[in-house]
């Protein structure tokens, strides 16, 4: 029998060596090729990470152990997570299992197809089979359901949005990577539970390709411009101080660069646009008349071409980066958005060579900082 003293201080070792491996690079390799193997050998439990990802790795070989094509989706979820952390999981997917991109066909929306050319050659937009309505209320459904808009579970929506669009698996789940493989894989991530290592062992950050739309090039300034994009959500709620900031930033921005607003007027989930005037050739919409099929294409060929993006914290502020673009984010109540997602938002901007600047509108001097940072 060990001496206590000696039991706690083996303890205390352990404990502070997982400290010191945290965040580090050699956080997830040492868990899963060292610690893992030992617990296995030891008769101990498996770590919640590893179960995790034993179970991802196997529902990936099921997709694509058929050897014919592979359906990956639909992504049904934000657009937060989809560029953040989907099309990232993809890439490296494709890479790791060698993955044949003329096997693949992904199902998305509002053309984002062009930003998974690192994953397959075929786009299937499931708004080319419904319209911005049907999707909205087929979302709604799909949320009360499940509890939220994650996709953790392949569901009767997930079968009728394959249904729609014509893509069909070919038998049950086989053929098919659908994101509940992704959200299960993180999940103790965005608990907070696990070492960001976690995601960026499996994911691969780099610049999305855009498909420029020759309607929205045409109508964007010559030189120098930024795109701006503001909507509510929990951590920007639509109040009388958000919209006064809102305005004074894209007033004062004007006085140095010309702007390219970004509002659609089509409402695809429960954020609601901020509706900003156009002023002369100062600042202009871009968006008039693009369709819902191609109003994600619409939006990226906008942020590609800017030297800045400026808008509300979420989807838009990660994709900028994506794109090789700078992005200043505002919220206004940080405790409605998740320390995990940020942390992974600014390191993947730095992965592409561009940055994330988020800023507190309640902040004195807010509007200065953006303008410094």
């Amino acid at each position: 029998m060990k001496h206590p003293a000696v039991e706690r201080i083996a303890r205390r070792v352990k404990h502070r060596s997982a400290l010191a491996l945290r965040d580090t690079p050699l956080d997830g390799p040492v868990r899963e090729h060292v610690l893992a193997p030992l617990r296995r050998r030891r008769g101990g439990k498996i770590s919640a990470e590893a179960t995790a990802w034993s179970t991802a790795r196997r529902e990936i070989e099921e997709a694509l152990a058929e050897g014919g094509p592979v359906i990956v989706g639909p992504w049904l979820s934000e657009l937060g997570f989809e560029v953040l952390y989907w099309i990232p999981f993809l890439t490296w997917v494709a890479r790791e299992f060698n993955v044949d991109r003329d096997r693949v066909v992904v199902v998305s929306r509002g053309g984002a197809g062009g930003w998974y050319r690192a994953v397959a050659d075929r786009h299937v937009d499931l708004l080319e089979t419904m319209s911005p309505a049907e999707f909205h209320e087929l979302s709604r459904a799909r949320w009360a359901a499940s509890g939220g808009q994650k996709q953790l579970e392949f569901d009767r929506f997930d079968r009728r949005v394959l249904a729609a669009t014509g893509v069909r698996p070919t038998r049950g789940m086989r053929g098919v990577l659908h994101p509940s493989t992704m959200y299960r894989l993180f999940a103790r991530f965005w608990a907070e539970g696990a070492s960001i290592n976690t995601v960026l062992e499996r994911t691969i950050h780099e610049r999305f390709a855009v498909s420029h739309d020759p309607t929205v090039s045409s109508r964007l300034p010559d030189g120098e411009y930024v795109a701006v994009k503001f909507y509510f959500r929990p951590s920007l709620p639509d109040d009388a101080p958000n919209r006064r900031a809102a305005a004074a930033i894209v007033s004062r921005l004007a006085r140095r660069w010309p702007v390219v607003l970004l509002n659609t007027g089509v409402r695809f989930d429960d954020h609601e646009e901020l509706a900003l005037a156009a002023e002369g050739g100062r600042v202009r919409s871009v968006l008039d008349g693009v369709t819902p099929q191609q109003n994600l294409a619409a939006q990226a060929t906008a942020i590609a071409g800017a030297s800045a993006f400026f808008g509300t914290y979420g989807g838009l502020s990660y994709l900028a980066p994506a794109l090789g673009v700078p992005s200043f984010a505002f919220y206004s109540q940080p405790e409605f958005f998740a320390r995990a997602h940020l942390d992974l938002a600014r390191r993947a901007a730095h992965r592409t060579g561009a940055s994330l600047t988020c800023i507190d509108l309640r902040r004195p001097h807010a509007l200065a900082l953006m303008e410094t940072a």
